[in-house]
């Protein structure tokens, strides 16, 4: 039996299947359409009518008969498709055109995997040491933690509508090889003084543009603690974050919208209230490695067959040139790990496999037999992967994987990352040397470049890169080998990379590759028409789909509700009136929005107090009159209980708002069936019997639910 949450992904599947036809139809705009397919990790490509498909593997992980029914999947498209495997430990499926979409995205969900929230302004894949379970150093193993956070975040109002995308990773030790230093939420296993086992977690971190660091939040805490702690950080993006300007919406823009200690007075405001929320987790299954004064944290993984911390069995690595697998070679793969008697592949964070629980006899045999499948080992000077660039993807601005190709570590085996735009997709800021695409206009002349950036470390303390010039793409080969050659003659050795350029100036990094800066006109000239040639370069971006619909307000509207709504009931066995009422009056203020016609302002943003709202509403409501008298009603006994209520009053107004949230999320699914309520329909608000939640899309123009004879006593 699927699980209700697989089964109301299943049912938006469904709805993505009416949603297609009327798209294609012209009976349902642009921006409804993204926000239904990019729930389902739906993007769109270049190719026109192409879409790709995101498969979400918390951990990395995919069992062997996954990987061959995934195969069997795209081979039964009518077209070549390809699987890319991502720095988030993620499988992108490309190209889906739309005739065969929703019969994929079915038979993936059947086959146990699940692309719900892959997209979006959710809880995105969760990230976690490739070697987490396995690894003979790692403290913990943090894949029941993984798996905790995916049941408690899949399908949860409060994550559903989040102001941007919210990415979590989690390391079982202090090397931190999920990169936890540079995700919105980091978690890292650690000791306290007493060498008891707990959690440091790190708060707004993030690539893209203007990359930061995460700060660290909690050092330690108990194991029974580090979910309400997840959920606080989670509710503090949730309130605080930009809901108006997508581009600053990322959790890492707190520490400039608010300064360092309002940030951290937020956090501590939603601590106070998560602590009293009850159903998270107080421990995990899985026990803390021993104690030991001589264990040496560092990474066990990546380049080379390592032994497991399971007795007789090793993990092997598989390089996966850029990322891209075609059907047959992951079915062949699949097939050999099942021979071996695996039971999961991991999807590494350098976009490679590793078959763990290999037998330490068939390792040899592992390898040898890769090579049929046209697979190797990882060899000293292929750590260079790239982004799918501008070939696939709408905010590719320069040719990733054709620089890619031209690149090398070198005999150090540095790591070299080419993102094809300024959004570093496959970690460009945190690796020995990334090249990060962009358009320059020398002379007038729009041309791709790529920013220059060493010395960073996404393990451990982690360390950004420092960029140090811009250089036209034809020329970076040059600039990496430049870099390459003047370490070399350092004497140092490869991990002795980064402190190398720490201890270079930035006029003598510049002297290395200063010159391939500089352009003149005719070199503008002949290097445009070069780059046309080559990759047929244009100037053209499609829109940013990772920020999500733009037309979603009531959506979050109602997410805020609900997880406000959990802090009312919080209160309520708190005994703590005053903290009750002023959620309750946040809740009323943020879905009172809603009722006015038209609804122009951001939900999370308005100035209107709760008095104002309920007088606009009753002057043009956007819903039917009862459910507007409903909220004048709430509202006067809002104000009402502000000057002094008995406790049995507060417990029946809950109620009664609870209702009304309910018979509200009724009147907009009738008003747009697209829209996901479906969580404010269910019994635990106390609304009337289940009604459309939306599955039916061609009943979009159908009947409106209420009139305006009809009185709140008989709408209620």
């Amino acid at each position: 039996m699927q699980q209700p949450r697989i089964q109301a992904v299943m049912a938006e599947i469904d709805r993505l299947d009416q949603a297609v036809n009327l798209f294609e139809q012209g009976a349902l705009s642009e921006d409804r359409f993204l926000a239904l397919r990019m729930s389902l990790g739906v993007y769109t490509q270049r190719t026109q009518g192409a879409y790709m498909v995101r498969l979400k593997l918390p951990g990395g992980r995919i069992t062997p008969g996954q990987m061959v029914a995934v195969a069997d999947r795209l081979e039964r498209l009518p077209h070549a498709a390809t699987i890319h495997l991502t720095t988030r430990q993620d499988m992108q499926l490309k190209p889906v055109f739309g005739d065969r979409l929703v019969e994929l995205l079915r038979g993936l969900h059947q086959d146990g995997l699940c692309t719900g929230e892959a997209g979006g302004p959710t809880v995105r894949n969760i990230v976690a040491c490739p070697m987490a379970g396995i690894c003979p150093m790692e403290e913990r193993d943090v894949l029941p933690i993984v798996d905790g956070l995916k049941e408690r975040y899949l399908g949860n109002p409060l994550t559903r509508f989040l102001p941007r995308k919210f990415k979590i990773a989690v390391s079982g030790c202090a090397a931190g090889c999920a990169q936890e230093g540079v995700h919105d939420l980091g978690i890292t296993a650690c000791r306290d003084e007493d060498g008891q086992g707990g959690y440091r977690v790190s708060m707004g971190g993030g690539l893209g543009h203007k990359p930061r660091q995460a700060r660290v939040i909690e050092p330690w805490v108990a194991e029974s603690e580090l979910f309400p702690v997840v959920e606080a950080v989670l509710r503090v993006h949730h309130r605080y974050s930009d809901r108006e300007k997508k581009s600053r919406a990322r959790l890492k823009f707190l520490w400039e919208r608010f300064d360092e200690e309002t940030v951290l007075g937020h956090y501590q405001e939603a601590l106070t209230r998560t602590r009293r929320i009850a159903g998270f987790p107080n421990a995990f299954p899985g026990a803390w490695s021993e104690v030991s004064e001589t264990k040496e944290i560092q990474c066990a993984w990546g380049r080379e067959t390592t032994p497991q911390r399971q007795p007789g069995l090793w993990s092997v690595p598989v390089r996966v040139p850029l990322g891209d697998l075609t059907p047959s070679r992951l079915r062949g793969l699949g097939a050999l790990a099942g021979e071996l008697g695996l039971s999961e592949v991991r999807v590494t964070t350098d976009m490679n496999l590793l078959m763990v629980g290999v037998p330490v006899t068939r390792a040899l045999e592992l390898e040898e037999r890769l090579t049929g499948l046209g697979l190797s080992r990882p060899r000293v000077g292929e750590d260079v992967t790239a982004c799918v660039g501008s070939e696939v993807c709408n905010l590719g601005l320069t040719a990733a994987p054709l620089l890619a190709r031209q690149l090398t570590g070198g005999v150090f085996d540095l790591k070299v990352r080419v993102s094809g735009c300024p959004n570093g997709c496959v970690h460009s800021d945190v690796c020995d040397i990334g090249l990060s695409g962009e358009i320059r206009r020398p002379h007038g002349i729009p041309l791709p470049f790529y920013r220059l950036l060493v010395g960073g470390l996404g393990s451990g303390s982690g360390l950004l890169g420092r960029c140090i010039a811009s250089i036209p793409a034809t020329r970076a080969p040059r600039a990496v080998a430049r870099i390459q050659k003047a370490f070399a003659e350092s004497g140092m050795t490869g991990d002795g990379f980064s402190s190398w350029i720490g201890q270079q100036n930035d006029a003598a990094l510049m002297a290395l590759v200063g010159d391939l800066e500089e352009i003149t006109p005719d070199e503008a000239t002949d290097l445009a028409e070069f780059e046309q040639a080559r990759c047929g370069f244009e100037l053209k971006t499609g829109l940013n789909e990772c920020m999500g619909s733009r037309r979603v307000h009531v959506e979050m509207a109602f997410s805020r509700a609900a997880h406000e709504r959990d802090c009312c009931h919080a209160h309520l066995e708190a005994g703590e009136a005053g903290p009750f009422l002023k959620t309750t009056r946040e809740i009323l203020t943020g879905l009172g929005v809603t009722l006015l016609a038209p609804t122009p302002m951001p939900v999370a943003l308005t100035e209107l107090s709760l008095e104002q709202l309920a007088v606009n509403a009753m002057r043009k409501p956007a819903l039917t009159t009862p459910l507007v008298e409903a909220f004048t009603l709430l509202t006067e006994r809002q104000r009402q209980l502000e000057q002094g209520a008995e406790w049995r009053d507060l417990t029946r107004f809950l109620t009664d708002l609870d209702r009304w949230i309910g018979l509200l999320a009724e009147q907009w699914c009738r008003e747009d069936p697209t829209l996901y309520l479906i969580a404010y329909l269910s019994a635990s608000f106390h609304s009337l019997p289940m009604v459309d939640d939306g599955n039916n899309i061609a009943g979009t123009f159908g009947p409106r639910v209420g009139h305006a004879g009809e009185s709140w006593r008989e709408v209620a």
